[in-house]
């Protein structure tokens, strides 16, 4: 993430649990081919102690779904995921409720596994998330719902000064290029590129990766085949083929 604009760098995340057990998240980022909407799928349905088919993602619709600053600067697993959590922990804690009740048990003496609340060592002793809705008094036609906005502590750049902390989870990276230089003629051929990233936790590893593989060649593509062209501010390149 990157605080960059005054109203923040937020992202809101509201989860409904249904009747009949199904879960759906709705989500105002965009996935722009970053599996954000599977990521952040994985998350809710960790926290809510679901197999991940159960939960269903409705992403980019200004209808229906809360606002989100923008899906730039690596933000969306880390800020809209915190979003998605903390609004998945308000929804179990509801169902948790209503269960703890019907069971004359306490909350403390829960535990979720594939959907099935129930009293830690009595695994009959228990009921479905759709149970637990039906049974609800947070119920909403047929649905129990949970938000959250998330934003996270950082800082805006200070104008005077030029210092700030503008992200709340800083990437640390480094790569290195092998490269073969024609001295007469000037061609370039990558041999071969190493990138190391210090992304934290992997949510899903596959899609980190690619987006690693995707930003070097963007990278390699900026540096090699890309050239732009200012006369005043003004490009002069005539279209983006030239």
């Amino acid at each position: 993430g990157a605080k960059v604009f005054a109203d923040g760098d937020y992202s809101g995340a509201i989860i409904r649990v249904f009747e009949d057990g199904f879960v759906t998240l709705y989500k105002g980022s965009t996935d722009m081919g970053t599996w954000s909407n599977t990521t952040i799928a994985q998350i809710v349905a960790e926290t809510l102690g679901v197999t991940f088919d159960k939960v269903r993602v409705i992403s980019m619709d200004t209808e229906t779904t809360p606002t989100d600053s923008g899906s730039f600067a690596s933000k969306v697993t880390f800020i809209h995921g915190n979003a998605a959590k903390k609004a998945a922990e308000k929804v179990r804690e509801k169902l948790f409720r209503t269960v703890a009740w019907a069971l004359e048990a306490n909350m403390e003496d829960l535990q979720v596994a594939d959907g099935w609340i129930f009293v830690k060592g009595s695994l009959d002793k228990g009921m479905s998330y759709g149970e637990a809705v039906k049974k609800s008094d947070d119920l909403i036609c047929d649905f129990v719902s949970g938000e959250y906005h998330y934003d996270p502590p950082s800082e805006l750049v200070n104008q005077v000064t030029g210092v700030s902390n503008i992200s709340a989870a800083y990437t640390f990276t480094t790569q290195v290029a092998e490269v073969e230089v024609n001295k007469k003629t000037g061609l370039v051929h990558v041999v071969g590129f190493v990138a190391a990233q210090d992304v934290g936790r992997a949510i899903n590893p596959l899609a980190v990766e690619g987006q690693i593989q995707g930003a070097l060649t963007q990278g390699i593509g900026f540096a090699l085949t890309e050239g732009y062209t200012y006369r005043d501010g003004t490009i002069l390149n005539p279209n983006f083929t030239d």
